[in-house]
C-alpha cells in the first residue's frame, strides 16, 4: 500500500482593458504554492500579458469593404510545472530477505520547470467568405528536471536537478472558405477548412553527460525528435581508412550494402562457391563473407549517428462540407509531408527470420542470402539489438480519416406519415480511417507519438462503419 499527500494553493489577479473596440490588453498574475517543492521554493510567481489591435476598426483602413475584420495580437506568458512526489526525498528499495538499497538522492532545492512562451498572430475575414489565421509561437523551457548521476561515495544512483533547457517553435495556419453559399434548406452550400502546422523542438542546454534514451540521443543541441542509431555502409567511399587500400575485397550487393567478399570473389558467388559461412581476413580483421559492415569511427567503435527525424515538415487536415436539401456530406483528409517512421516491427520479424525479405523462394542462386546475413549481430537486423538506419522509412501519408452522410427528413413528411408524434428525424452513415495513401511498408503510417513515431507492434487504427437514426419527439 502507499499514501501520498499533495497540497497546492493559488492566488490569481487579472486585469482586462478595452478601448474603442480596437485596443485590448489583458494581464494576469498568479502566485502558486506547492508541497512538491522544498521549503525554500514552495512559492513561485507566474503571469501572462496579451494585447490585440483590431486594425479594420480604424477610420483610415482602406479595404474595409473587402476585409471587414483584420486583427493582430501578441501574448507573452510564464508558467511552471511541478516535480514528481518523491523527487525532494531520498528513496530506497527493500531487498527480498532484508536490507535496503539506496536509489535516488532527494533534492529539496528543486525549482519549477519554467516555460516562457511568446505568440504572435494575425486573423482576417475576406468578403465574409474567407476566414484565415496565422500564428507563430516560440516556447522556451528552462530548468528541466532531469536525473543526474551522483558520486558513488554518496551511496545513491541519481538526483533530480534543474539542469536542462529546451526550445520549441512553430507556425500554425487555418483557412476557412465558403465556396458556395445559398441560404435556406434547399440551397446548395459548400465549405472547406484547411489547417496546417510546422513545429520544431530542440535541446538548448543539457548540463550533464549525454546519454542514449532508446532511439533518442539526449545531448546539448540535438532535436527532441531525432532518431539516433547505427548505419550499414552503402558505398565503398565509406570504408574506414585502414580498409580503403583493400577496397577491391568489398562490393556493394543488390540490397545496396557494402559486403566483404575477399580477393577474387564476387558477392553473387555465395552459393556457387559455397562461401556463405566462411570468413574473410582483411588487414588484421575477420569478416563474415557476404555480410554488411557497420559504420565505425577511427578507433573501430560502432558510431552512434543521426539516422532520421520523426518530425514532419508539415502536418495538415482538409475538411469538406456540402449541404443540399436536407443532405449533408462531410469528409476529412489528414496527413503529413516529411518526417520518418522507425519500423521496429519489421526489424523484429527480420531478426527472427519471419520477415518477407528473408524468403529466398523464387530467387536466383546468385541473389540468395544466408540466415545470419539478416540476424547476426552485424547483419541487416543486427540481431534486434541496435537501432538501424535501414529500418527508417518515409512517413509521408494522406488518410481519408472520416466521412459522413446525413439526411434530415422534412417535417412535412413526418407530419404526414408519423402522425405528428415525431418532430424530427435524421439518418446518418459514418466511416472512419477508411484509406491511407503512403509508401510505408507497415500496416498504418499513423503510429506512435509526434516525438517518437516508432511502429512497435501496436494495433493499427480500426476501420469502422456506423449507422444511426436520431428521432426527436
Amino acid at each position: 500500500s502507499s499514501f501520498t499527500d499533495r497540497r497546492a494553493n493559488r492566488f490569481i489577479n487579472s486585469l482586462i482593458f478595452d478601448y474603442a473596440g480596437k485596443y485590448n490588453v489583458e494581464a494576469l498574475w498568479s502566485r502558486d504554492g506547492s508541497s512538491l517543492f522544498g521549503p525554500e521554493n514552495r512559492w513561485n510567481d507566474f503571469g501572462r500579458l496579451s494585447a490585440s489591435y483590431r486594425i479594420s476598426e480604424e477610420s483610415w483602413f482602406p479595404w474595409i469593404d473587402a476585409i471587414p475584420s483584420l486583427r493582430a495580437y501578441a501574448s507573452y506568458g510564464r508558467g511552471g510545472t511541478r516535480p514528481g512526489f518523491s523527487d525532494q526525498y531520498e528513496t530506497a528499495t527493500l531487498i527480498a530477505g532484508g536490507g535496503v538499497t539506496r536509489q535516488v538522492l532527494g533534492n529539496r532545492d528543486l525549482r519549477p520547470e519554467i516555460t516562457n512562451e511568446f505568440e504572435f498572430g494575425v486573423d482576417a475575414v475576406y468578403k465574409d467568405r474567407v476566414t484565415a489565421q496565422l500564428v507563430y509561437y516560440n516556447r522556451t523551457n528552462d530548468g528541466n528536471i532531469i536525473g543526474v548521476p551522483v558520486p558513488a561515495v554518496l551511496g545513491f544512483n541519481t538526483q533530480e536537478r534543474n539542469v536542462g533547457s529546451t526550445n520549441g517553435r512553430g507556425v500554425e495556419a487555418t483557412v476557412n472558405v465558403q465556396l458556395i453559399q445559398n441560404p435556406g434548406r434547399d440551397g446548395f452550400n459548400w465549405s472547406i477548412d484547411l489547417n496546417a502546422d510546422r513545429t520544431e523542438s530542440r535541446i538548448t542546454a543539457f548540463n550533464r553527460s549525454c546519454y542514449t534514451d532508446g532511439s533518442l540521443w539526449r545531448c546539448d543541441g540535438t532535436g527532441l525528435t531525432e532518431v539516433w542509431g547505427n548505419r550499414l555502409l552503402t558505398s565503398l567511399d565509406q570504408l574506414p581508412a585502414n580498409l580503403r587500400p583493400f577496397a577491391d575485397q568489398f562490393q556493394v550487393n543488390d540490397e545496396g550494402f557494402v559486403v566483404a567478399v575477399g580477393p577474387g570473389n564476387r558477392w553473387t558467388e555465395g552459393m556457387s562457391k559455397s562461401l556463405w559461412g566462411t570468413q574473410v581476413r582483411i588487414e588484421n580483421g575477420v569478416y563474415p563473407w557476404g555480410h554488411p559492415l557497420l559504420q565505425r569511427d577511427e578507433t573501430g567503435v560502432v558510431e552512434n549517428l543521426k539516422i532520421g527525424d520523426f518530425n514532419p515538415d508539415a502536418r495538415f487536415g482538409l475538411r469538406n462540407n456540402l449541404r443540399w436539401k436536407g443532405f449533408n456530406f462531410y469528409t476529412l483528409l489528414t496527413g503529413q509531408v516529411g518526417g520518418q517512421i522507425y519500423n521496429d516491427a519489421r526489424q523484429y520479424l527480420v531478426a527472427n527470420l519471419r520477415g518477407d525479405e528473408i524468403d529466398m523462394r523464387g530467387r536466383a542462386d546468385s541473389l540468395k542470402k544466408s540466415y545470419p546475413y539478416y540476424n547476426n549481430s552485424t547483419g541487416v537486423a543486427a540481431n534486434y539489438n541496435r537501432w538501424m538506419e535501414n529500418f527508417v522509412e518515409d512517413g509521408d501519408y494522406v488518410k481519408l480519416a472520416e466521412t459522413q452522410l446525413r439526411y434530415s427528413v422534412p417535417e412535412t413528411f413526418l407530419a404526414r406519415f408519423a402522425g405528428g408524434g415525431v418532430k424530427g428525424m435524421q439518418l446518418a452513415l459514418n466511416g472512419r480511417n477508411l484509406y491511407s495513401w503512403s509508401k510505408y511498408s507497415g500496416l498504418d503510417p499513423e503510429v506512435g507519438s509526434p516525438l517518437r513515431r516508432i511502429d512497435a507492434f501496436g494495433y493499427p487504427f480500426y476501420r469502422t462503419y456506423t449507422a444511426n437514426v436520431t428521432l426527436r419527439f
